[in-house]
């Protein structure tokens, strides 16, 4: 199963390991735990990255900044050597889906959005004027998407948020009329041909035809809660975190049920399925407290649904900002500079 995350990382401060300051014990060496292997590869890019993705174990592209100029990183051999392009625009492009090794999606401000159906060589521009920033999308195959798209409303100066669907590669889009979720980028998932993401008051959306019609399903949170992570590894199976409380579900959404999680969210996760997963965490090497310091990283690993689960130590060689799981076993992790590639034993 083709998964996909991209994680949004927070500064948490946990006192599994005591109060002892991080910097007193990172290690070196990048972090070891239970049931993964993780490598550092060279990479020879002052690269900043705001996204990466991977369609599979070797193809992937990564946006961000180099030399101060908005860049698409691309590669084809599992991230051992990367080809920058330059699509043609001034703005900001934060939102990147990546379908197979051919097709891929960037969008951004000012209603931009580019497609490439040749692993990047050539990106044709589509300007929509008036499509808004599509903050995040999905497309199910060449053709047919969904994106959460963010308006100002110019009699209130305020941001409205709409979800819209597309069947010709983003040529035009449509409301799809959904009440998503406001105030927030809004995670998609999808697996086994099913669509979830938040919706407006304390619901969760939810399509079994491609995001033409949704459902509206009730959510054990607040209408205000702010969903920090939406994962589902097929149709039925699927974890929701926000705030300091994270539910799982076994039937499509229709109940959930709370259970423990050793971080501050579900959004540091990467989930195998209902029982195997990965968990990160990356902070201050001296908990926040002094100007200058540095960030390092250590890995969580479980077999039995985060009953019991394995940590590394921090290390100082683990600096990441995203990461993507194009298989559930395999992984990559990027950073300012930096990039790794992960996987199961």
């Amino acid at each position: 199963m083709k998964q996909k995350l991209f994680l949004t990382l927070l500064i948490v401060f946990l006192s599994l390991t005591g109060c002892r300051n991080s910097s007193e014990f990172a290690v070196d060496d990048l972090p070891e735990v239970k049931g993964w292997n993780i490598e550092k590869v060279a990479f020879l890019y002052d690269f900043n990255p705001t996204t990466m993705q991977f369609s599979d174990r070797l193809h992937g592209f990564a946006t961000g900044r180099l030399g101060g100029k908005f860049t698409v990183l691309h590669t084809e051999d599992a991230g051992n050597t990367w080809q920058p392009q330059f699509p043609d625009t001034p703005f900001y492009l934060g939102s990147l889906f990546v379908l197979d090794e051919s097709v891929a999606f960037l969008a951004g401000e000012d209603g931009d959005f580019f497609r490439t159906n040749d692993g990047g060589k050539h990106w044709i521009k589509r300007p929509h004027d008036g499509l808004g920033y599509l903050m995040n999308m999905h497309f199910s195959d060449p053709n047919n998407g969904i994106g959460k798209v963010m308006t100002i409303n110019p009699s209130t100066n305020l941001a409205d948020y709409a979800l819209m669907r597309t069947t010709d590669a983003g040529e035009t889009w449509s409301p799809t009329g959904a009440n998503v979720r406001q105030y927030q980028t809004g995670q998609i998932a999808f697996a086994g041909g099913v669509y979830y993401l938040p919706g407006e008051n304390a619901t969760l959306l939810k399509s079994t035809d491609l995001g033409v019609t949704w459902q509206s399903l009730p959510l054990q949170l607040n209408p205000y809660d702010e969903v920090m992570g939406l994962q589902f590894v097929d149709a039925n199976n699927g974890f929701l975190g926000f705030g300091y409380r994270n539910l799982k579900t076994t039937d499509g959404g229709a109940t959930w049920t709370e259970f423990e999680f050793p971080f501050y969210s579900i959004g540091q996760a990467h989930f195998v399925n209902l029982q195997e997963g990965l968990g990160f965490e990356d902070r201050w090497d001296d908990n926040g407290k002094r100007p200058g310091g540095d960030y390092v990283g250590r890995l969580f690993s479980t077999s039995d649904g985060w009953q019991t689960w394995d940590a590394s130590e921090y290390s100082k060689a683990l600096k990441y900002s995203g990461a993507s799981f194009p298989e559930p076993n395999v992984g990559f992790l990027m950073g300012y500079g930096s990039f790794y590639r992960i996987f199961k034993n």
